[in-house]
């Protein structure tokens, strides 16, 4: 029996070794890693605070808690224990003499308990102690903004903290007295509650925690008033502020009462006084906090609602457009015109020329079909950005070669960590165009990397990156595929010691034993840049999007930092149901947001550095910032370099933050509306446009929730600009209009990044008189064209039944002199083993017709073309007043484009091809939109249409379908993934399957 037990001693001895082993690896790595990143200042002032937190509260828990232990245990020791229960007479046989150790371990635990969750307070802390004050007062108590930001939070958690502890501290007191038999339940023998020093002890601590609720009251709960959630609006109404304020006000005075009626009942006998004061707090807290309000709501608001909350209404809307910076947003008017003359069209080609009609929401499975090269490789999520490309600025599309961890040729231990440690290169095209296949026309491409003249690529190596999150690498082994790692960053692990470490820490043996492991070895920890990211800065709400970028012959990783705060006085809390998948923002509540840093990381060596963007904060503000990252600037010096030094190749591809222009784009929804009637009543409320959706099927415009931003270049000040846009249209989230009310750019470009802008919509008559909304569609109504035109119907139902299916691209919106062209590429996916999309047209929608062409500007040409009157020719047949339309002759383009050549009508007989007879229902159909106006054209169009299904159920038999082909979009089969079959017979139309 005590081999065993000596046996087991060891045992457990061994494991707390352990234990205490990898806990003290994990704190040295977490050291050696912030310092690997030029951080080690920052571990050592967040660790520190983390430490001081936990102390402090545990010590302040522990002396409070013990001190109170032990007047409980010296004032109830001489009590009898006569007539005590069971349970307290065994407890007082188990402790004989050990009251003190009893106390001080129970003392101990409990503050351990409450204490060490303080550390989890170290980020409000460190606001608390390097906040300022922001020079703009609340415009109810008159607090500046600067107390609500930075000593309303800590003074909030100290408070509430302080309440739970004198609970707790009360019941293990109460315990005491129990055990030790001062307090007995009714119907115990001998019940009763003690000597007076037993009830003025409680009654202190009773005291104590009224004194806590009326502080937390006057100092928390009044203030906290104005950011409260609201049916209309956030903040502080006329309830609140007629029923609420004065019922907190009351609640103050009542505990300031009771805490003096529980000390004043030190000196009385019995507990009457204290039932008295509780019952009392109950009764002001259930009158005041609930049915007062709720009164004043209903008899005083409710009939008189907008006369009521007008005042508080404009405190609302003046808060919230400086919490998200709309109150330096750019209103520009549109004066929208349905003439564009060929002179607009020249002078915006610039930006035509550079419709990005890849979508890199779609290409995604191109680039993965034709780049990942390896199969450990795998192609990532694919951006839009620009670049200088034969010394012009033009839009392009990347995604970086990942390594795959599940795809890797062998999933041992020296596989994953060591001998594939590193994806490779980057695949980049140019997104106004594609090749003659209707691909990615690449510039960087392939395996070994090629590049152009515009770029290299020196160090392709890419061993942090996105799909990385949660798995290290020991880079710069002998074992490692390809170019050994370099990199001055990253963990050494040239002595037993770090190798033995970076066993423990991950639990694996092999780091300790394999031969690969050397000097020359370095760990590479947290390689996802949002992992990396979150570590350095957890304070710091990222952006879902890393943005490679190909700079000094390296791959760089650009990404968006906001910081949030949820306490802006009458500033409305956001909504985050819009925000993108992996966006640190949908997991925070807040009413106020800037996008206040912009952090770089290396993909070779994964050096971070994180750039402060200095923007005036709002008007009248005390500081040219971001208050709350100028605190945290305080907090942690080395963190942050200022914005001028972020290197001139890297700020060329700034983008307008994609979650910063979602957020904006939703209040400036309402919050554009100047008068507090309207706003109230929402009668001009805009919302943003939905999305039309990508697949053929589901292009109703009604089933794809918000239309995402969206990137293109645009005319800024007289030259093509780099913007992120999203449009607005009347009415509601359940009822939005078909119209659209205004459409938001943000800028990105280096001497306008951050910049702003609304373009409303007004219309301009043939009178040149102007009225407020545009009579132009909204996407919604666009995506409606181009369902209803009978050519391109047709023509997605030809390309899904020649073995492939059609998707569409993103709707982008193009100003062109004076007028919108909505812009849709138009993407053919095959059913085969290459599901790759392909561009195949670009579709441009005007005045509410649809037209197709190769490129941008063709579709714009022939549009402005169609729209043309052309007089008759001499041979007195009527030419169509839509070119592009026409049915041409055998011509055809890679890309299925349509040239504008007339045809004649073609003989049906048995040697009829189906393309002539698609190309012969296409002038019917053509022939019947004519039709409609004149007298008697109702029959005739119905004629023609009449003829030309036929002629298309003939045609659709002819290429071997079965299911009759009809032009109406709502019969249109769902698209798939893969690119089209080729046609046996060569199409004579340019509608080209």
């Amino acid at each position: 029996m005590g081999s065993r037990k000596v046996l087991v001693g060891i045992v457990a001895a061994l494991i707390g070794l352990l234990v205490a082993l990898r806990l003290a690896a994990e704190v040295h790595l977490e050291y050696l890693w912030y310092d690997s990143v030029g951080q080690a200042g920052t571990w050592l002032t967040t660790s520190g605070a983390k430490v001081l937190l936990g102390a402090v509260f545990s010590l302040v828990f522990f002396l409070a808690c013990l001190s109170s232990l032990t007047v409980a245990d010296r004032v109830s020791r001489r009590q009898e224990l006569l007539g005590a229960d069971e349970f307290i007479l065994r407890y007082h046989e188990l402790v004989g003499s050990r009251h003190r150790v009893v106390r001080v371990v129970a003392a101990l635990v409990l503050a351990l308990a409450a204490g060490l969750p303080a550390v989890k307070a170290w980020e409000t802390w460190l606001l608390f102690l390097n906040g300022s004050k922001v020079g703009i007062a609340d415009p109810q108590f008159g607090y500046d903004l600067g107390y609500y930001f930075f000593t309303l939070p800590f003074l909030e958690y100290v408070l509430s903290w302080l309440f739970a502890a004198l609970i707790t501290i009360a019941l293990a007191t109460g315990g005491v007295y129990y055990l030790n038999g001062s307090l007995r339940p009714r119907g115990a023998r001998r019940a009763g509650i003690g000597t007076p020093a037993v009830k003025a002890h409680l009654s202190v601590l009773l005291a104590a925690l009224a004194l806590v609720k009326a502080a937390e009251y006057y100092l928390v709960r009044r203030p906290a008033l104005t950011f409260t959630e609201g049916r209309v609006f956030d903040g502080a109404g006329y309830t609140a502020i007629n029923a609420q304020l004065p019922a907190t006000l009351l609640l103050t005075l009542v505990s300031l009462f009771c805490a003096g009626l529980l000390i004043y009942n030190v000196r009385r006998r019995g507990w009457g006084l204290p039932v008295v004061a509780l019952t009392l707090w109950m009764a002001v807290a259930v009158l005041g906090a609930g049915v007062l309000p709720a009164v004043v709501q209903r008899f005083q608001v409710d009939p008189q609602k907008a006369a009521r909350e007008i005042s508080f209404i404009e405190r609302n809307q003046a808060a919230t457009k400086a919490a998200y910076g709309l109150d330096t947003l750019t209103t520009d008017k549109f004066d929208y015109t349905e003439a564009v003359s060929d002179a607009e069209v020249d002078a915006a080609l610039p930006v035509i020329q550079r419709v990005p009609v890849l979508d890199p929401t779609l290409i995604g499975d191109t680039f993965r079909a034709q780049q990942s090269k390896k199969p450990q490789f795998s192609m990532g999520e694919v951006f839009l950005d620009r670049y200088v490309i034969n010394g012009s600025e033009q839009p392009a599309v990347l995604s970086v070669r990942n390594l795959s961890r599940n795809d890797l040729p062998g999933r041992s231990w020296e596989q994953e960590h060591l001998v594939y440690t590193a994806g490779l290169g980057v695949a980049l095209a140019s997104a106004d165009k594609v090749a003659a296949d209707g691909r990615p026309d690449y510039l960087i491409q392939d395996l070994p990397v090629q590049t152009t003249d515009d770029f290299k690529l020196d160090k392709p190596q890419v061993y942090f990156g996105r799909g990385l999150a949660d798995w290290y690498a020991i880079a710069g082994t002998s074992r490692e595929d390809g170019e050994r790692f370099d990199g001055s960053t990253g963990i050494a692990l040239g002595s037993v010691w770090r190798q033995l470490e970076t066993s423990l820490r991950f639990g694996a043996i092999d780091p300790l034993i394999s031969s690969s492991v050397d000097k020359n070895s370095r760990l590479l920890m947290r390689r996802d840049p949002n992992e990396r990211l979150s570590a350095l800065a957890p304070f710091v709400s990222w952006s879902s999007e890393a943005l490679p970028v190909v700079s000094n012959g390296r791959v760089m990783y650009l990404q968006m930092g906001y910081t949030t705060v949820s306490t802006y006085p009458y500033a409305q809390f956001s909504p985050t149901d819009d925000l993108p998948e992996g966006s640190d923002l949908r997991t925070r509540r807040f009413n106020s947001m800037r996008a206040a840093v912009v952090a770089t990381i290396d993909a070779y060596d994964g050096s971070v550095k994180m750039y402060r963007i200095d923007r005036e904060f709002t008007d009248g503000a005390a500081t040219k910032e971001d208050p709350v990252i100028a605190a945290w600037q305080r907090a942690l010096p080395q963190l942050f370099t200022p914005f001028d030094k972020l290197p001139a190749d890297l700020r060329e591809h700034l983008q307008y933050p994609d979650e910063l222009l979602r957020v904006q784009s939703r209040m400036y929804g309402r919050y554009h509306v100047e008068d507090p009637e309207s706003f109230f009543d929402g009668s001009e409320n805009w919302v943003v446009a939905r999305n039309p959706g990508n697949d053929v099927a589901e292009a109703t415009g009604q089933s794809a929730g918000r239309i995402a931003p969206t990137q293109l270049l645009l005319d800024r000040d007289g030259t093509p600009g780099f913007v992120r846009t999203r449009p607005l249209t009347p009415g509601t989230e359940e009822a939005a209009r078909a119209d659209l009310s205004a459409n938001l750019v943000g800028d990105s470009d280096p001497e306008r990044f951050g910049k702003l802008t609304s373009y409303t919509m007004n219309t301009v008559d043939a009178n040149g008189q102007r009225r407020a909304g545009a009579e132009v569609e909204n996407p919604t109504r666009a995506q409606v064209a181009i369902n209803n035109d009978p050519r391109i119907s047709q023509k997605i139902t030809l390309l899904n039944q020649s073995g492939s299916n059609v998707q569409f691209g993103a709707m982008m919106l193009v100003p062109v002199g004076e007028s919108i062209f909505y812009i849709r590429p138009l993407y053919v996916v095959g059913k085969g083993e290459d599901s790759s999309p392909a561009l195949n047209q670009v579709v441009v929608v005007w005045k509410g017709s649809a037209y197709l062409g190769d490129t941008a500007e063709d579709g714009i040409r022939n549009a402005v073309a169609g729209r043309k009157v052309v007089a008759p020719e001499a041979s007195g047949v009527s030419p169509n007043p839509n070119p592009e339309a026409e049915v041409p002759t055998a011509t055809t383009s890679p890309a299925g484009s349509e040239s504008a050549t007339p045809t004649t009508a073609l003989p049906v007989d048995g040697t009829t091809t189906a393309p002539e007879l698609i190309a012969q229902a296409i002038g019917l159909m053509d022939e019947a939109d004519r039709a409609k106006g004149d007298e008697g054209g109702l029959a005739a169009y119905e004629q023609k249409n009449t003829e030309a299904r036929a002629l298309l159920d003939r045609a659709a038999k002819l290429l071997g379908e079965a299911q009759p082909a009809t032009p109406a979009p709502s019969t249109t089969p769902a698209p798939s993934t893969t690119p089209p079959a080729a046609p046996t017979t060569k199409p004579t139309s340019t509608t080209t399957p």
